[in-house]
């Protein structure tokens, strides 16, 4: 499955002490909507895209592009998902129109970013108003749950309660790229070494709000020269070719980063 990654904006109504874009509400960054719309009309025409994700910063603050993005996403069978903060959940009328509406234009799947480094932001009920709402819209969610080890979500997780049945959970450790690079070392997970067998688990190509294309979504790679070209320049079918014929990628995938190391 090649999934198309679409990060729209920079900008967020919140900024977040570990966010690997240093998002927050006076960033300019962003795609314009002809480069988004554009982009998922060249997705939904290519038979090697399976599923269309859009993100940000927050998204949803460009509410209405997204919804013609999920629009024209269901009108050629495109799955389309959805990252949020979950914001726009200050009461269970407002999160439920709003799931409603993301439903009917064709989300088939929404992933909540909330932690404790969110929590200093947004208050823990606007996710579970969101989460007790769904139940009568049903919109498969998951949650993004960051961690450090000075940062656990058991305490915010507890206080979702019952909200989280039928919910994915995701832990996964802050990367030091962004605002989080001010973590110190000793603060990050890693569950890993040079010596273990790390594969790439696969390559989406994904539109930056800087207005670059790049191989993959993993937040490290945007500081990185693996840059496939400008997203005006580079078409989502130019995008998979490069992707597929760079010798580089192939190793990854196939020899694992620790026989490139080594090499």
């Amino acid at each position: 499955m090649v999934a198309l990654g679409i990060i729209i904006d920079r900008k967020c109504n919140i900024r977040c002490s570990h966010c690997c874009f240093s998002s927050g509400p006076k960033a300019t960054e962003h795609l314009t909507d002809d480069q988004v719309m554009s982009i998922v009309e060249q997705a939904c025409n290519s038979s090697a895209i399976d599923t269309i994700s859009l993100s940000g910063g927050e998204a949803l603050l460009r509410h209405q592009l997204v919804i013609n993005c999920l629009r024209m996403a269901k009108e050629h069978g495109k799955p389309a998902g959805l990252v949020s903060n979950g914001f726009w959940g200050q009461n269970i009328k407002r999160a439920n129109s709003t799931l409603r509406q993301l439903k009917e234009s064709g989300l088939r799947a929404l992933t909540l970013s909330f932690d404790e480094f969110h929590q200093d932001n947004l208050k823990v009920e606007r996710i579970k108003n969101i989460l007790d709402a769904n139940t009568n819209v049903g919109i498969p969610i998951s949650m993004n749950v960051a961690v450090s080890r000075s940062h656990n979500p058991d305490r915010l997780l507890s206080q979702l309660g019952d909200s989280l049945i039928g919910v994915k959970v995701t832990r996964f450790p802050i990367q030091r790229v962004g605002a989080a690079l001010q973590f110190p070392e000793q603060d990050i997970i890693r569950r890993y070494s040079i010596n273990d067998d790390l594969r790439c688990p696969g390559f989406e190509p994904t539109y930056h709000f800087n207005g670059k294309v790049y191989p993959c979504c993993s937040p490290v790679v945007f500081g990185s020269t693996l840059v496939l070209g400008d997203a005006d320049d580079t078409s989502v079918q130019k995008a998979l070719t490069l992707i597929q014929r760079n010798l580089m990628f192939s190793v990854m995938r196939h020899k694992g980063f620790k026989w490139l190391f080594e090499l």
